[in-house]
């Protein structure tokens, strides 16, 4: 996670339920409740070194559902 206003101030002291009320304020702020400033947890870790480059939403979609095809055909073809 990425440290963030609450996690500081939860370091400090600050009562839980005192800062479970200012996190549900800061979900409805939008983009300004999230990063260092913000309220809203960020989650960054093992899976962000997964990837390798960047696609547009297309070439996902072809390769994801190009994947599922070739996938399904060797479960059929196990079975007969």
């Amino acid at each position: 996670m990425v440290i963030n206003k609450s996690f500081t101030e939860q370091q400090e002291g600050k009562h839980f339920d005192e800062l479970k009320k200012l996190h549900e304020e800061a979900s409805k702020l939008g983009d300004s409740g999230w990063g260092p400033e913000g309220r809203l947890a960020t989650y960054a870790g093992a899976s962000i070194g997964m990837i390798h480059d960047v696609k547009n939403a297309s070439d996902i979609v072809h390769n994801v559902r190009q994947n599922a095809l070739e996938r399904l055909h060797l479960l059929s073809a196990d079975k007969a």
